[in-house]
């Protein structure tokens, strides 16, 4: 995928519950739905596919977006359009948990690439960071799923535009101060 496209993706998926909350309040749902629609087909026909990427999750992403918007247009309702975060978490909860499942965990793959001599207390350290990681994605996709059932459309944009970032970047925060305090335990 060219960098404009993965860039102005990034932003779009980071506004997506902005684009959504506005774009019902002042368009209609068939013009919102174009719009998104619109931008998802654009983010499945980018890039190479290849199996083992995470281009691959991001097309998957893509269509199930489509499906969300599709069934928002016919039905004229935003509502299928709120189950987007939810999917979004679960499937990222899926990709860090299927690297438990097959080794090596997604978080000791990324630490790998800074320093590929990982010594056996980090090995042990990045496996619990993507057991968090895996855990907050599922947790934050039963909230998203929660706003989407009894929250309002300014709940469900307050969640999902907001503080569930602020909490994806809290817990990065957490990890990166706790582990300067585990590296200093084991030199």
């Amino acid at each position: 995928m060219s960098n404009i496209i993965r860039i102005l993706s990034t932003l779009f998926l980071v506004a997506y519950p902005v684009v959504v909350y506005i774009g019902f309040k002042t368009m209609n749902a068939t013009l919102v739905a174009a719009l998104l629609g619109g931008f998802f087909l654009l983010r499945l026909g980018a890039g190479k596919s290849r199996p083992d990427s995470f281009e691959s999750y991001g097309r998957l992403l893509a269509l199930i977006g489509l499906v969300l918007v599709a069934i928002a247009w016919l039905s004229e309702s935003p509502v299928s359009m709120q189950y987007y975060p939810v999917a979004v978490n679960i499937l990222l909860g899926v990709v860090f948990g299927q690297s438990l499942v097959y080794p090596p965990p997604l978080a000791e793959r990324l630490a790998r690439l800074k320093r590929p001599d990982l010594p056996e207390y980090a090995v042990i350290y990045t496996r619990r960071v993507t057991m968090m990681w895996c855990a907050f994605f599922f947790l934050n996709a039963g909230i998203a799923w929660l706003t989407v059932l009894h929250g309002s459309m300014e709940i469900w944009s307050l969640y999902n535009g907001l503080i569930g970032y602020i909490m994806v970047g809290a817990l990065m925060v957490g990890e990166r101060i706790f582990r300067t305090y585990v590296r200093g335990q084991w030199r």
